[in-house]
């Protein structure tokens, strides 16, 4: 982590004590402490902790050899390394404390302390979001908010910072105290005490008794109560005002919940307190972020939706859950499945009014506690001693269309509940053919010189295939890059064992620090996205960091114009965090007959500021530009490495490339109609004459477009197209069988090597690439390989 760039061991050393050997005399940039995580030396002192689990001293010379040569232990290493610099003090982390209490003194300016039970990091990132424009604001980064983590955002407070924002928690008597004295907050915000980590103290009183020592000489923000605050649910938010030395103010928020309520009033007390401008709170407190909370969300059974919170187990998570159960469900029938609730001491009876108030369909209480208490629990409730009892009467129940909250501890027995509740799959599957995906891939490679790379593009979950079985039969046979839209896809690749480079196309601020941490590499295509990311590894400490330049040549979407490259290389020449690896740009039109004059000058476009990029700056890169159609259309243009994306699914033009991918399904009812019946829903879709007709399961819900209904789309089966009859429904869609004798279970071919996408998309005036992208997550990939 990036720290104030002021310091030496030596100069540290006066300030904590301590014995210095070596190399003392480097400045420090960084600190590390963690020796998994991947670093490049950049000013970097290493900090050995002993944790009740490891010992960092046993991974020094691990560190060194990395490039690290700075470091701070309290035991003497047993290898000293004549280029290395050590400090060893009686504690490493009451050194780094007493240093970063030091630094924080050299700065006379607010320091928000934000503690409580829970709270601490939306309130943080809302006043953040209030502010930013107007502040140049330190905050904790993601939850650093240990004695550990407070330290190092203290470390990193800079002479520019003119507020610096440092969440503060606790898990043991007497951390507090150190806390206070380490942070000196000019103001505090206190959001709720709750049980949290309430196992290491004896009772809630003496842990809101520690909690409470931070408030002490400091202006502070702690509501026993909100009665002197207004709320207004509407459909679109909540409307909070309130009157106050004959002032009255009010404020909208999307957040329609009461903790989101009481996250904001702190907010407010806070930024009264420093008297920020009211106006700029109006403003914005519309768009506060969504912070993401801990829910897993996903189908269940019967058409049902489970929401599954097994992060904290408590009376206030509990309103949580139940406040975005209730914002989800809408009008529908909701159920809570709750195990004992952990580390709590309160009222059966007050927690039955809790459940009832949120107005829950039904609630399945599971575990002895509640059992022992089952008395208390009321209308529409049914308590079980075990999950095993639940789950004998499991078939008993009526899930359908139902929001399930399912509330409990991470136990295994318990989480056989939500494995139990998860949909099953429909006979509706894609089917996917990877050894057909790999001579397709061969057929490009062959089109073009052997010394070419190959990236290839499998977006859009491999454009529906299935974003890892694609990764991992290219990885296999050696693909040079991988490309994906968003840093997610990336991610998913990652932790699936995929460690081909991977090219992000779409980077965001909010995930630059994930493309860092697991070595993707971004496309940069403006140069405030740049700066940001440039950020990011001056943070970390990172250099040479690689990426690729998108240049915009005539598609006008994303990408640096031509004016804009002086700019940019002056702005790379002077940050050697930045290794401009690639440049790239993408044709419009290299599928079109008239495109041809306009690929070509995209293309000389391209050449041209791709060299001027390289001159300036002293590179050879790869350059890229022909895609799927430009590398069947304009291999002589090759450059480095080429980017290969749904052709190698076997859709294109190209009648040489073969069908990668199948949506099948099956006949599940043979009807017959009669004249003047109707099919489906409305009254336009009278039958003209008598007709026999296939329901097959496969609806919009599931790709299968609405404009291929009435007779606009047709199926293959055994050998023969069959036209649509009516509108597809969500799930569902009727087939013309008239005069065959096809019968239940009758394979039936949507798209594939019979009706070809192409002509599936033709039919409905629209591209392969949304056919084939738009199947649903429900459907059942399916792969084949010969």
């Amino acid at each position: 982590m990036l720290i104030n760039n002021s310091y030496t061991l030596r100069e540290i050393s006066k300030i904590t004590g301590g014995k210095c050997i070596g190399n003392i005399d480097v400045i420090i940039k960084n600190i590390h402490y963690d020796s998994r995580k991947f670093v490049q030396n950049n000013g970097h002192l290493f900090i050995a902790f002993k944790t009740p689990s490891n010992d960092g001293h046993n991974y020094l010379e691990k560190v060194y050899e990395s490039g690290i040569k700075q470091f701070l232990t309290h035991k003497v290493p047993t290898n000293i390394e004549k280029n290395a610099g050590y400090l060893i003090v009686k504690d490493s982390l009451a050194a780094l404390q007493t240093w970063a209490a030091y630094h924080r003194s050299k700065f006379n300016i607010p320091i928000l302390s934000i503690t409580g039970s829970y709270g601490k990091t939306i309130i943080k990132e809302w006043i953040y979001f209030l502010m930013h424009r107007k502040v140049r604001i330190l905050r904790s980064p993601k939850s650093y908010n240990s004695q550990f983590g407070a330290a190092l955002t203290l470390l990193s407070i800079q002479k520019n910072h003119q507020l610096a924002i440092i969440e503060t928690g606790i898990s043991l008597p007497g951390e507090m105290s150190i806390m206070k004295w380490m942070i000196n907050p000019t103001h505090v915000i206190l959001s709720t005490i709750g049980s949290e980590h309430l196992e290491n103290f004896s009772s809630l009183d003496q842990l809101k008794s520690e909690k409470e020592l931070l408030l002490k000489d400091t202006k502070f923000t702690y509501f026993k109560n909100y009665n002197y605050f207004n709320r207004n649910i509407t459909e679109s938010g909540q409307k909070i005002s309130y009157s106050f030395n004959d002032i009255d103010e009010s404020f909208f928020i999307s957040q329609k919940d009461e903790i989101s309520f009481q996250n904001f009033i702190c907010c407010l007390n806070f930024l009264n307190q420093i008297k920020f401008d009211v106006n700029e709170i109006h403003k914005l407190c519309d768009d506060l972020p969504e912070i993401a909370l801990r829910f897993e969300k996903k189908a269940g059974i019967q058409s049902s939706v489970l929401i599954n919170d097994s992060y904290h187990n408590n009376i206030p998570s509990l309103k949580i859950a139940l406040e975005t159960l209730k914002s989800e469900s809408g009008r529908k029938k909701t159920t809570l499945i709750m195990s004992d609730l952990k580390h709590e001491s309160f009222n059966y009876s007050d927690l039955n009014d809790i459940i009832q108030s949120y107005k829950i369909s039904n609630f399945y209480g599971i575990g002895k506690n509640l059992f022992k208490n089952k008395n208390f629990f009321t209308k529409n409730s049914a308590i079980f001693k075990t999950v095993e009892d639940f789950l004998a009467s499991f078939t008993k129940k009526d899930f359908h269309e139902n929001f399930i909250l399912i509330k409990g501890d991470r136990g295994k027995e318990f989480q056989k509940i939500g494995l139990k509740l998860e949909a099953k799959k429909h006979l509706t599957v894609l089917e996917i053919n990877l050894s057909n995906l790999i001579k397709n891939y061969n057929y490009y490679k062959n089109l073009i010189s052997s010394e070419i790379k190959f990236l290839v593009m499998i977006k859009a979950a491999g454009y529906g295939t299935g974003l890892i079985e694609s990764a991992k039969i290219l990885q296999q046979n050696h693909v040079d890059y991988l490309g994906v839209a968003y840093v997610d896809e990336g991610l998913q690749l990652r932790n699936n064992g995929i460690h081909s480079p991977i090219l992000v196309m779409n980077v965001e601020a909010k995930s630059m620090e994930e493309i860092i941490e697991h070595k993707l590499i971004p496309s940069i295509y403006d140069l405030s996205q740049l700066n940001e990311f440039t950020n990011k590894l001056i943070g970390l400490g990172i250099k040479n960091f690689p990426v690729h330049i998108k240049l915009n040549t005539g598609m006008n979407r994303l990408g640096f114009d031509a004016d804009e490259i002086k700019e940019l290389c002056n702005f790379l020449l002077n940050q050697p965090e930045i290794k401009v690896e690639g440049i790239f740009s993408h044709l419009s039109a290299s599928d079109e007959k008239h495109g041809k004059s306009f690929t070509r000058n995209q293309i000389k476009k391209f050449e041209k500021i791709s060299d001027e990029i390289e001159t300036n700056l002293g590179i050879v890169a790869i350059k890229h530009i022909l895609n799927t159609s430009g590398i069947e259309n304009y291999s002589q243009f090759s450059m480095d490495m080429v980017r290969l994306g749904i052709g190698i699914y076997g859709i294109s033009k190209n009648n040489k490339i073969l069908n990668v991918a199948s949506l099948i399904t099956s006949i599940s009812k043979v009807r017959r109609i009669k004249k003047g019946e109707y099919v489906g829903y409305g009254l336009d879709n009278m039958i003209e004459k008598d007709m026999k007709i296939a329901i097959i399961p496969i609806g919009y819900a599931d790709g299968f477009n609405r404009k291929l209904g009435n007779g606009n789309g047709r199926v293959f089966i055994n050998n023969t197209f069959h036209k649509t009859v009516g509108n597809i429904c969500m799930d569902m869609a009727f087939i013309d069988i008239s005069n065959t004798d096809f019968q239940v279970g009758e394979r039936v071919e949507i798209f594939g090597s019979n009706n070809p996408i192409s002509e599936v998309a033709q039919s409905i005036n629209t591209i392969p690439y949304e056919i084939i992208s738009s199947i649903s997550n429900r459907v059942v990939r399916v792969y084949h390989k010969d």
